[in-house]
């Protein structure tokens, strides 16, 4: 459902603008099919999984942040160059793994 610039609702495929509207007024809710269940079931659970994986990805994120902290206080001028080459690997992996 999406709304054109004149502020009117348009729906497309099914169920229409009205049913929609109904259903979130709460007026007039014709009972849901099977098929409509199952879609709502679906959809329930791919919402709590996209929270999970939002979660996951801010936990990532700050942990990104607090790395970065870590490297800018010149940790890195004081590594030889195996410790270097280890570094890199390791950001390379958490670039991946944030990534994917």
């Amino acid at each position: 459902m999406v709304f054109s610039p004149g502020n009117k609702a348009h729906s497309f495929g099914h169920p229409n603008v009205e049913v929609i509207s109904n259903r979130f007024l709460e007026k007039n809710v014709p009972p849901m099919s099977d098929a409509e269940k199952l879609l709502d079931a679906n959809l329930r659970q791919h919402t709590m999984k996209l929270n999970q994986i939002e979660s996951q990805l801010a936990v990532e994120q700050k942990r990104a942040k607090e790395l970065n902290q870590v490297i800018r206080k010149d940790v890195i001028n004081n590594l030889d160059y195996q410790q270097l080459d280890r570094v890199k690997c390791g950001l390379l992996y958490f670039k991946h793994k944030l990534e994917s």
